[in-house]
């Protein structure tokens, strides 16, 4: 196992680990910040444990923090990075480092859809660096959690309080997929999205953790197949604040059978005011599988699981 001190890529990109927050710069006060503990970074060379985009052929590893900066002697983290090379001879001399959202999101996970999307424009000049962020897929330690509700009903039933609202109708992107839709910079709604009046299901959601960040969330689901279809969602103060919008498609099976599928995803943050697309369909369709059902599934004890 060879650990190697931290070249200026990695240099950069552990400055950036470093950032504690975001903002405005405000005036200096009489407190002074309390300095972090110094430690040397390294980095540990290793096979890239995502899949290869194919074409290119990037260098992988580890690179080796505090879990807790301020005790540099305590656990370590390591996490997976891959250095995509410049196809320019003389390179600038300032990689470009891609930070993905969620939170939880794995940059590496999505590194083909990253490359394909403005990426490979970026190699014509820099260096492009991607990496997992302390806990997500390729990570280690992975803390891979529940629930995904903002979208699904991935999430342990027992963490929120459910009341049904009745039925509404709305407009719902939920078989025509996001194939054909184009997205202009600046341009908040998307091109080409083709709609159907549904009547929708409403369901409150409202985590019973008090200092869960949403005050609650309101879901609409598609009366045919449960699929969470729109997300509005309200900060602790009742004030709205983002709304989420799946969209749906049928797409045949591993094993031939045409099955309903969220494609993608429109977000809006009405507070901060921005918004964006998740579209699983701009590079391919996704690879639908089938899982057997079982009658297990409807005992008593399978249905009060909470994982």
């Amino acid at each position: 196992m060879k650990y190697l001190t931290a070249p200026i890529h990695l240099t950069v990109l552990l400055s950036l680990l470093f950032l504690t927050g975001c903002g405005q710069a405000t005036a200096s006060t009489s407190t002074a910040t309390p300095e972090m503990p110094s430690y040397i970074a390294t980095f540990e060379q290793a096979d890239c444990a995502f899949e290869i985009p194919e074409g290119f052929q990037p260098k992988c590893g580890y690179l080796i923090v505090p879990e807790n900066r301020a005790d540099p002697s305590g656990r370590m983290i390591r996490l997976h990075v891959a250095i995509f090379a410049s196809t320019d001879a003389n390179p600038a001399p300032d990689p470009v480092i891609h930070l993905v959202g969620g939170p939880g999101g794995s940059a590496l996970d999505a590194a083909q859809f990253i490359l394909k999307r403005g990426g490979e424009d970026i190699l014509k000049r820099r260096d492009y660096i991607l990496f997992d962020q302390r806990g997500t897929k390729f990570s280690d330690p992975y803390l891979f959690c529940l629930p995904y509700d903002e979208y699904l009903w991935d999430g342990q039933l027992l963490r929120n309080k459910y009341t049904y609202k009745g039925k509404k109708e709305l407009l719902t992107q939920r078989h025509d997929g996001l194939a054909q839709v184009t997205r202009e910079s600046g341009i908040g709604f998307s091109n080409g999205m083709a709609f159907e009046r549904c009547n929708l299901l409403v369901v409150e959601a409202v985590n019973k953790d008090p200092n869960y960040i949403y005050g609650k969330r309101i879901w609409y689901l598609d009366p045919e197949t449960y699929y969470i279809m729109h997300t509005e969602i309200y900060d602790q103060q009742g004030r709205f604040w983002k709304l989420f919008m799946n969209s749906t498609q049928p797409i045949k099976s591993t094993t031939g059978v045409m099955k309903p599928v969220i494609v993608g995803t429109h977000f809006y943050d009405a507070q901060r005011i921005h918004s964006g697309v998740a579209n699983s369909q701009i590079i391919t369709q996704p690879i639908v599988s089938d899982t057997a059902v079982t009658a297990d599934w409807f005992t008593t004890s399978f249905l009060q699981k909470t994982y």
